[in-house]
């Protein structure tokens, strides 16, 4: 699907238009690697451990803006994607 998304959005004009929302939404969320996502993850727990609540708040509202649902639980951070 991010294929045909990034071929409509080249193709510009009618071809853009027709792109639905479900699939740019879809294509959006995989922006991000499954490892980028881990390396963020790995980066907001370090600064929440740090007390830089500031920086893990920032991590978390980007992740957040990719499409990624980012739960934290009793056995650990979990993420998905939206």
């Amino acid at each position: 699907m991010k294929a045909i998304f990034d071929w409509a959005k080249a193709e510009g004009g009618e071809k853009e238009k027709e792109i639905s929302p479900a699939l740019q939404e879809i294509a959006g969320t995989a922006q991000l690697a499954d490892e980028q996502v881990n390396q963020k993850l790995a980066e907001m727990e370090a600064a929440r451990k740090s007390r830089n609540f500031k920086a893990s708040d920032a991590l978390r509202a980007e992740l957040t803006g990719a499409g990624i649902i980012v739960e934290n639980t009793k056995d650990g951070v979990r993420w998905r994607r939206k």
